[in-house]
């Protein structure tokens, strides 16, 4: 039982638990994927809804977007702060 105790090796991440299933990881690689992920979503959306959800401003289609001004609504949905992209 020692002699298993004395040949366990440190582990490097600091916790219990630290595995690499799947090889290293491309960080560049990764930011590179999830990025083109995220910006086809953006398009998804801009062309169902007809609203540039990067610049908040609604475009030309189906839909005749209002502005509304924080009408009773939970600080949630309120903007706290200064804006990207404007």
């Amino acid at each position: 039982m020692s002699e298993q105790a004395g040949s366990v090796r440190p582990n490097p991440c600091g916790s219990k638990a630290c595995r690499r299933l799947f090889g290293p990881v491309d960080s560049e690689q990764l930011s590179r994927d999830c990025d083109a992920l995220m910006a086809g979503c953006i398009q998804e959306a801009r062309e169902r809804w007809n609203f540039d959800f990067v610049t908040e401003t609604p475009l030309e289609g189906d839909f005749a977007w209002e502005r509304v001004r924080g009408l009773g609504l939970p600080k949630l949905y309120l903007p706290t702060g200064p804006r990207r992209g404007r």
